[in-house]
């Protein structure tokens, strides 16, 4: 039988929406058992991710907890009656959204998951805890029928450029409910030589 899990606390508004944990033996269960990693919450800005053994309460982000409820690992506790009112309306909401199907598959996967918004993307996915080590994949969501934008993806290429990562789309074909297809392409620079650069070459 799977162990249920508490969280003590939710803030879930308009402008916050998170889990809040205080209990740092939770934290390691969730990172071992569900690859599901706790940001320190007021931590220092040094190295926030590599410190956070050290220091508390703990955030949980939304999709995790959306996760986690979804799989009963967790009960939804509050003080405020509207904050959980608010997560459940939004759980609802998003249980069949674009970017939670994809979050899902990629947790399928085996991979650490979290928000990329400081790079602007969907998702950082690490292959290892991301406590000892830096993300692997930049993750940007897309519909299978959805245009994408040529400068977005000129940003995203150098931003992934720039920090040595992988630039995925993660394309969600949910034509068919019962049979929803996620496939990841991967866009990358190429450089083209001219032919005085590509002679000059071979003549040295």
């Amino acid at each position: 039988m799977e162990e249920t899990f508490t969280v003590i606390e939710i803030k879930w508004n308009s402008k916050i929406k998170m889990g809040i944990i205080n209990d740092y033996k939770l934290v390691e269960q969730l990172r071992d058992n569900y690859k599901i990693i706790c940001e320190p919450i007021g931590s220092p800005a040094i190295s926030k991710h590599q410190n956070y053994l050290l220091i508390g309460p703990y955030m949980l982000n939304k999709y995790d907890l959306f996760f986690l409820y979804e799989n009963k690992h967790i009960i939804i506790n509050s003080q405020n009656t509207e904050d959980e009112k608010n997560f459940l309306i939004e759980y609802e909401n998003n249980k069949n959204s674009i970017l939670y199907m994809v979050y899902k598959d990629l947790h399928q996967r085996d991979y650490f998951i979290i928000p990329g918004k400081k790079y602007g993307v969907d998702f950082l996915v690490y292959k290892e805890d991301p406590n000892f080590t830096h993300s692997n994949y930049l993750i940007s969501c897309k519909k299978i029928n959805e245009n994408i934008d040529v400068k977005d993806v000129i940003n995203n290429e150098r931003v992934s450029l720039g920090t040595l990562k992988t630039l995925l789309y993660a394309f969600v074909d949910d034509t068919n409910k019962d049979d929803i297809k996620i496939n990841y392409l991967n866009l990358s620079w190429t450089q083209i030589k001219n032919e005085n650069e590509i002679s000059s070459k071979k003549n040295k």
